[in-house]
């Protein structure tokens, strides 16, 4: 697994934005200030994007939340169904209110980024949002280890106190796993 996006290993972004000037500065500035560190994918409207995730992983997703086929917080539901936490969401959005970025946020994005926005921060919080995600990603892996680790232990343990320790840590442990805060 890679560390950042740099040259040479260059981290893929679906950017679902239906206005081309917006895709064109994206790639552009990615090109000028990062150059070989994004390669970036559009996808005009959410039925492409759900084309384009069949089958790929992404490093980020770029997305609007009016787009042709689809607006609003409705466009964001349905596509963190099909990417399912496999890569961070990163809304770039005209609806620049509180209650929208909130509700944004509730749904598990990543960063919220009102338009306009400064290409080069846009680029920062791309690269920052992945390296979380993939670190959340690793720290999960090492949940679900100690999950499997206790789980054979409490095979070889007697059906005692410490059994039903083992059993309520794992649990807890699960719950880490899959999102829950405590």
């Amino acid at each position: 697994m890679r560390k950042t996006c740099r040259p040479g290993s260059p981290c893929a972004v679906l950017m679902i934005e239906d206005d081309s000037a917006i895709v064109e500065l994206v790639v552009s500035n990615a090109a000028r200030l990062e150059p070989g560190c994004f390669a970036i994918e559009p996808a005009g409207t959410l039925a492409r994007a759900v084309e384009h995730l069949q089958g790929v992983s992404y490093d980020a997703v770029l997305l609007d939340l009016g787009l042709p086929d689809s607006q609003g917080l409705a466009t964001l539901s349905a596509l963190a169904r099909v990417v399912n936490d496999q890569s961070p969401l990163i809304v770039l959005t005209g609806e620049d209110d509180a209650e929208t970025e909130l509700r944004c946020f509730d749904e598990g994005v990543a960063e919220f980024i009102p338009k306009p926005f400064d290409p080069q921060r846009l680029l920062m919080k791309i690269r920052h949002a992945i390296l979380r995600h993939r670190k959340a990603m690793r720290d999960r892996s090492v949940l679900l280890e100690e999950v499997e680790m206790l789980r054979r232990v409490e095979t070889v343990a007697d059906k005692s106190a410490a059994s039903a320790m083992i059993q309520e840590v794992a649990g807890t442990l699960l719950k880490l796993a899959h999102g829950h805060h405590y």
